[in-house]
């Protein structure tokens, strides 16, 4: 979904991106303001030009990133606050003092967006990243998944209660990402369009799996049906038991 304070609408803007053709790195976003992406995702592609099948690692991922995310912010920086009123990063520097109204200003502005990264190292090991101001990389390797936007707190929690993990297996997974994705579509600004890819470490992404609409469409509607967080059956009519039997006082201990 795309969405502003004065419209949103679903199906209408990309939000997975590849970001090499050589190696295995997609990227997803998130955010107030989408006018930053196509020129983030463009110097990031740029930045991992460089990196070849033995210098793609983690650690060089994540300084493509970096570095991707502040030249992007610091055009931006220029282009807002410093060229209005004549000044640039160089002439900053060269400057014994200046306002430090400026550099409030200057360390307040965003980009409004995120990215969520996932892909491969030189060893085949995937890694989950997120970027975020204003720069900032983040690896959610740990836990082994992460979530952007709006919706992040409802996804988040829907995983968290599954306990969804790196070890577990594939399909299990799927279905929980694609439920984490359901939850999340109460919060505004997530549409109900859903996009899931598989990526594998040394296949290129023009060969990823990617599930259909109605293929998605199928696990929602099972999800719908059944999968849903419901209340077990027979509790709501103990609860209405128990408190028929201590109407003014605090219930200690269930019969």
């Amino acid at each position: 979904m795309l969405s502003s304070l004065e419209f949103s609408a679903d199906k209408i803007a990309h939000k997975l991106y590849p970001l090499s053709e050589k190696l295995q790195w997609a990227a997803m976003i998130s955010g107030d303001d989408l006018t930053h992406v196509v020129p983030l995702l463009e110097t990031t592609v740029i930045e991992m030009f460089s990196l070849t099948d033995d210098t793609n690692s983690l650690t060089n991922v994540e300084l493509a990133l970096t570095k991707a995310y502040k030249k992007v912010r610091d055009r931006y920086v220029q282009d807002l606050i410093l060229s209005p009123i004549g000044l640039d990063f160089e002439v900053l520097r060269n400057r014994p003092k200046w306002n430090p109204y400026l550099g409030d200003r200057l360390a307040s502005v965003s980009l409004g967006c995120d990215l969520l990264i996932a892909g491969f190292d030189n060893i085949a090991c995937g890694h989950v990243l997120t970027v975020e101001h204003p720069g900032i990389v983040r690896n959610h390797d740990p836990v082994g998944w992460a979530a952007i936007g709006s919706g992040t707190f409802s996804a988040a929690g829907s995983l968290l209660h599954h306990s969804v993990n790196s070890e577990m297996e594939l399909a299990r997974v799927l279905y929980h990402v694609c439920e984490a994705k359901f939850m999340a579509e109460s919060a505004s600004g997530v549409g109900e369009h859903t996009t899931a890819m598989v990526i594998r470490p040394r296949v290129p992404l023009k060969e990823h799996c990617e599930l259909s609409d109605a293929f998605i469409s199928g696990i929602r509607g099972d999800w719908e049906r059944e999968g849903k967080p419901r209340v077990p059956k027979g509790t709501l009519e103990y609860i209405s038991e128990q408190l028929k039997k201590f109407p003014g006082n605090k219930i200690s201990q269930a019969d």
